[in-house]
């Protein structure tokens, strides 16, 4: 509410692990759960002080970004997917590697809640998913479609 009273640039990533079924599937839900702390262990450590980072259910994380508009928030979402695409996970199977499906949203004047901005980038983020997964889609706020394409 804030960032809208002041007219400041407000974003949210919805942040999804790619196959996560067939993780759980060929290494065990501990596996799976080593995958997911390592995935949120690797967001933090590269997000700002001022971020808001949580998981936002089953292997779905939101990453408010204030005073972030759109186009850098789709920076920020681009580097994290390349990290965590870098970064493979030690399991006791193995190597693990990852990739994630990243949506951007920027709340904007016609945003009615804050409610309404995670459904967008919710949106944005299925649109990722539909696109072929490990990559980053931006919802535009005129046409409800992404904007911005990034990623494999």
């Amino acid at each position: 509410s804030r960032a809208k009273r002041y007219h400041r640039p407000l974003s949210v990533l919805m942040i999804d692990l790619d196959h996560f079924k067939e993780i759980n599937d060929t290494f065990g839900h501990a596996v799976g759960d080593e995958a997911l702390k390592f995935l949120a262990h690797t967001i933090r450590k590269t997000i700002r002080e001022g971020d808001i980072f949580g998981k936002y259910g089953g292997e779905e994380f939101a990453l408010v970004l204030p005073e972030t508009p759109k186009q850098e928030a789709a920076g920020i979402a681009e580097r994290l997917r390349k990290l965590i695409e870098q970064s493979p996970v030690s399991t006791p199977g193995g190597e693990l590697r990852m990739t994630v499906g990243v949506g951007v949203a920027e709340q904007h004047e016609l945003t009615p809640t804050f409610e309404d901005l995670i459904g967008y980038a919710d949106q944005a983020l299925y649109h990722a998913k539909q696109s072929g997964r490990n990559r980053v889609e931006v919802y535009d706020e005129n046409n409800g479609l992404p904007a911005i394409s990034q990623g494999d």
